[in-house]
């Protein structure tokens, strides 16, 4: 990948301040950071065990080892995680502590036992997974720093969070009573885990902010003095305070570079009160998509010109070349058993339409699932036809497992693959109600994250699934530029969301206007017979029959072909559509009708 002319800035500059490179999906954020390290090493001749990459969590850490070995650094980067970090912390300081933990299973189990032990006439109007979301949302964002006793420090924070607005499921305000309530049940679970030592994952940061504000600056010197993070948005406030206490013992031997993208982002960054934030002495922006086709790239674009919820926007444009693969959406009428067979049909044939004739692999493709039932049925089938089936982590891990990786929409990870189908777009499964500033402002918000995040892994081909009578809002004309659609993989139709099989006459029509338009075929060129629904001829006379079906089963393409002398054949559905060439009496699957000369 060659760098841009701002790229080269943030590598090579100043080793002083902090540093933040905000810009969407694709403009090569990592890649600048791991290339800052590299140079912090080659020009600057720091030791590498001076410099740290910060992430998330290990699956992001690993992520980031296979960039970094795609680009042949000429240095070994040092990526930890923030709970590596605070762990060699730990161990610098020879103090053994924290190591008692337990899942958030086990957390929300603690949590439900106190809340039903609990007197309240709150427990009918908000309900235990409430609780636990706003326990969780406690941990993550509020938390007074001082050497203060736990007790007096619990009276303020809860200052703090009756302050803050905070709304209950049934989208009313929350009131001071029942945030006393939520906090008293927070305050129990905090005394037993503390007594007994036990730390679920936030209560583990949480208390080690609280150890770090008792001691000296000077008790928190590491070895590092360059500090880069990558994907702050993906971290806590309380997370980034920490990372703080660790870079501000000596200012002027410490240098912060860190990369955020705000449309991912739960938390609008320059409200939160953190010193990390606050001292941001350099802000630069990339733009260049370098990730997606220019096709997915636009429809990307449109749906977050048209989004209400996103943040003021930054600029964003396109760097490919490469020949428009445009995203395809697949209506579907009902849900029911048979269409859900009929649906995996139509993958199915599409994943044999990228193997076999855009000689990609399985390994290339994910399936997100926005129907968490559909799960175990997507499982089966593939395994059933003897395709392995790989979950997004264990991708990550390794990337060269064969099989297809399959995803559920709430474990979906930032990593791009050549070909992304996210099946089941549909209203309640995502996106609830009309994005808009007014109603429903915090789901739909995370519903937009999400969706931002699906289709802006995908490089080469996006496909968009959806029921017909009920698509997601995110999916409608209102929120993305259809424009930037095709009905099938590899098509220049335009897409038609009127497109009804029974009304035959329609779409004949509507597919003669496409092959006229966009496949430089004549009007005469047309006939019609009992067979076919369409016959065409081209200016080379080759012979081209079109198919109707309103239900396909067990086609006997060659015997077609034999039958009418046929140079090509097209079955097309309501669905998507196969062409087929026949050549020296060998029948093979290809992408689309050939151009008219």
């Amino acid at each position: 990948m060659k760098l841009t002319d701002i790229q080269n800035q943030i590598i090579n500059a100043s080793i002083e301040g902090i540093t933040l490179i905000n810009g969407y999906a694709g403009v090569g954020k990592s890649t600048v950071l791991l290339k800052r390290f590299e140079q912090l090493v080659n020009r600057y001749s720091i030791e590498e065990q001076e410099i740290i990459i910060v992430v998330k969590d290990s699956l992001k850490k690993a992520v980031l080892e296979k960039c970094a070995e795609d680009l042949s650094l000429e240095c070994n980067v040092n990526i930890s995680t923030i709970y590596e970090v605070i762990s060699a912390y730990l161990h610098f300081i020879d103090l053994d502590l924290f190591n008692n933990t337990i899942d958030e299973e086990q957390k929300d189990v603690l949590i439900s036992t106190i809340y039903k032990e609990s007197n309240s006439d709150f427990k009918t109007s908000i309900s235990v997974d409430f609780v636990v979301n706003e326990i969780n949302y406690i941990q993550q964002t509020i938390l007074e720093e001082s050497k203060d006793t736990l007790q007096n420090l619990l009276k303020k924070e809860f200052q703090r969070y009756a302050l803050t607005s905070r709304k209950s499921s049934s989208k009313n305000v929350l009131t001071y009573k029942e945030k006393s309530f939520i906090w008293g049940i927070y305050e129990k679970f905090l005394n037993i885990v503390l007594d007994d030592n036990l730390f679920d994952e936030h209560t583990f940061f949480q208390s080690f902010l609280r150890l770090m504000s008792l001691q000296k600056n000077d008790e928190h010197l590491l070895s590092f003095r360059h500090f880069l993070i990558d994907d702050i948005q993906d971290f806590t406030p309380v997370q980034l305070s920490i990372i703080y206490k660790f870079l501000n013992q000596d200012e002027h031997s410490h240098h912060l570079m860190m990369t955020y993208d705000p449309l991912k982002s739960p938390y609008k960054i320059r409200k939160i009160d953190n010193k990390l934030i606050k001292y941001i002495s350099n802000e630069v922006i990339l733009s260049d998509n370098f990730r997606s086709n220019t096709a997915i790239f636009n429809l990307l674009k449109s749906s977050i010109e048209r989004n209400p919820l996103y943040p003021d926007q930054l600029n964003y444009n396109t760097s490919s070349n490469e020949r428009l693969n445009y995203p395809v959406v697949s209506f579907f009428h009902k849900e029911d058993v048979e269409k859900g067979s009929k649906q995996f049909d139509v993958v199915l044939e599409r994943l044999d339409l990228f193997i076999k004739t855009f000689n990609y692999r399985l390994n290339d493709i994910l399936l997100v699932l926005c129907d968490p039932n559909k799960m175990e049925f997507y499982k089966s089938e593939f395994l059933s036809r003897k395709i392995n089936v790989i979950s997004i982590d264990e991708r990550i891990i390794n990337s060269d497992l064969e099989g297809i990786t399959l995803a559920s929409k709430d474990s979906l990870r930032c990593v791009e693959f050549p070909i992304v189908f996210i099946m089941d777009m549909n209203d309640q499964l995502l996106c609830q109600s009309p994005v808009n500033r007014v109603t429903n402002i915090s789901k739909n918000t995370a519903d937009s994250r999400l969706f931002y995040k699906m289709i802006s892994i995908a490089k080469d081909h996006l496909i968009l699934n959806s029921c017909k009578s009920n698509p997601s809002y995110l999916l409608l004309p209102g929120s993305i530029d259809y424009n930037h659609l095709r009905f099938e993989v590899g098509s220049d139709f335009k897409l038609n969301t009127n497109y009804n099989i029974y009304r035959k006459s329609e779409i004949k029509t509507w597919i003669k206007e496409q092959l006229i338009n966009n496949y430089n075929y004549k009007q005469d060129s047309f006939k019609s017979s009992d067979i076919h629904d369409l016959i065409l001829t081209s200016d080379d006379d080759k012979k081209i029959g079109i198919t109707l079906l309103d239900d396909k089963t067990n086609l006997e393409v060659k015997e077609t072909f034999k039958a009418n002398n046929f140079d090509y054949l097209m079955y097309i559905d309501e669905f998507h559509y196969m062409v087929y060439k026949f050549e020296n009496s060998k029948l093979s699957r290809i992408k689309d009708i050939p151009v008219n000369p």
